[in-house]
């Protein structure tokens, strides 16, 4: 799971690029999951590119960014998941 944000302070919008887990945008009392690539970073099935998602910035708004935890990452001698 990675994210790649960039913020364009002349459009005053966030581009971004998501693997596997969504974004997820607060406005006011909505709650909106954004979209993402389900597809990891590193090796997968899938050889297509990433979609790069636009979206704009609204000053009360707040993104949160989510994460799959050290759970899942691969161990340094076995390689399998921790």
């Amino acid at each position: 799971m990675a994210y790649l944000f960039c913020f364009n302070k002349v459009t005053n919008e966030i581009t971004y690029e998501s693997a596997n887990n969504k974004p997820i945008l607060i406005e006011n009392v909505n709650i909106i999951e954004l979209g993402a690539h389900k597809m990891p970073v590193e090796f997968g099935i899938r050889d297509t590119p990433f979609t790069l998602h636009t979206i704009p910035h609204k000053p009360n708004a707040k993104l949160y960014l989510c994460t799959d935890g050290y759970a899942d990452q691969f161990g340094e001698l076995k390689e399998k998941k921790v």
